[in-house]
């Protein structure tokens, strides 16, 4: 018996003890739960949306299945992640859910096996014995006998957005969501033109092909504050290919400003956040920043090759700078000269990290980032450094 013969098979699932019936009905895979539950494995409500009790510290699901012979996909749904949170199928680590506060449908892959015929067992919980106060919501969740780039790939939408002043294609933001409204994670990943992530899309040049499941969608295409915001209906057959020209134009005029950003980092050089280095160059684009000033830490890093070798330049006139990461703040400083030689970062005192700051060829300016904030135990804001 394959899984899409359990459609209408009732799942006793197991939760914290007590046990609720959930009826596989979804026509493309076997539902494990149908509702969202609040978790939060210890401590006060992180926000007060929440209810004073979360459902429990943990989500634990028992299911009937048969062995899988094929890669399988597990779809879930979840909300307010901020911490990791780990997702696994009878003791095998199939991922992390995403830390992101969005709404959004995310997709496992369920390698071959690690189903078993009879009973099985989902568990999602904080790892790590000292876990963060996270209130989250998870659930909705589907267990589709498919690999995730099959199911992810059901469909195409090609998308055409475009200037309605010029009539030309334009760089741009494109969101899609569900019809819960969901963030909807799809089967395109990044490219030299895109920069891919659960239900967000960055396009260098107006046009763009995107896979999805099949499925209803909202489609909404912009360019940052200064324009329209363009929306679609879709609906993505399996097998499918369905084309939409959009039109966006600017709304409020910039003459004589420029749109700046300070404060750029990359996964590349920086090595936290999310972005490449690529992506990054097609994020700017996207968002319509004309200035954005380079700031990796303890890093001086030109973006002018890339933007040229992407195609990008001419939407932006990058700056090379540095976040001037040290154990009594970070500091942005710029323009900077590219390269190697950067200021000293292990300064004892502001004085002698100010010292080698003026030191640095070029350098005009130096932000004092995220005053309040604490930084390897140190709030530059803070009293202990106000003498």
């Amino acid at each position: 018996m394959n899984l899409r013969s359990l459609f209408t098979i009732l799942l006793v699932v197991a939760f914290w003890g007590g046990e609720f019936l959930v009826s596989a009905t979804a026509a493309d895979g076997l539902v494990l739960t149908s509702r969202l539950h609040h978790l939060r494995m210890t401590g006060p409500r992180e926000w007060s949306s929440f209810p004073a009790e979360a459902d429990g510290p943990r989500l634990e699901l028992t299911f009937d299945a048969p062995a899988n012979a094929t890669e399988y996909t597990l779809a879930l749904r979840q909300q307010d992640v901020k911490d990791a949170w780990r997702v696994q199928l009878n003791g095998h680590d199939l991922g992390r859910l995403v830390i992101d506060e969005n709404d959004m449908v995310f997709y496992f892959a369920v390698p071959v096996g690690v189903l078993r015929d009879g009973q099985n067992k989902l568990v999602i919980e904080q790892p790590g014995p000292k876990p963060k106060i996270d209130d989250i919501r998870v659930g909705q969740i589907c267990l589709i006998p498919a690999a995730p780039e099959t199911h992810l790939r059901s469909g195409t939408i090609q998308l055409h957005i475009t200037d309605q002043e010029t009539q030309k294609p334009v760089p741009c933001r494109i969101t899609i969501i569900d019809q819960n409204g969901s963030l909807q994670s799809l089967g395109t990943v990044s490219s030299d033109t895109l920069a891919v992530r659960p239900g967000v899309v960055y396009c260098s040049t107006g046009e763009a092909n995107l896979n999805l499941p099949a499925g209803r969608y909202t489609i909404f295409a912009g360019r940052g504050f200064e324009y329209s915001l363009a929306q679609a209906e879709i609906t993505v057959e399996s097998g499918n290919s369905t084309e939409r020209r959009l039109q966006i134009r600017r709304e409020v005029p910039t003459v004589g400003y420029v749109a700046c950003d300070t404060h750029v980092h990359t996964l590349t050089h920086s090595g936290h956040g999310d972005a490449t280095i690529e992506e990054r160059m097609i994020t700017l684009t996207g968002e319509g920043i004309e200035l954005p000033i380079a700031t990796d830490h303890n890093r001086q890093i030109d973006y002018e090759p890339l933007a040229r070798q992407l195609g990008v330049r001419r939407y932006f006139t990058p700056i090379t700078g540095n976040e001037v990461t040290t154990s009594l703040g970070h500091f942005n400083i710029f323009p900077a000269v590219s390269g190697p030689a950067v200021p000293d970062h292990r300064g004892a005192s502001w004085k002698e990290i100010f010292s080698g700051i003026h030191r640095s060829p070029e350098v005009k300016a130096v932000i004092l980032n995220h005053a309040r904030d604490v930084h390897t135990g140190v709030r530059p804001f803070g009293p202990a450094l106000q003498n």
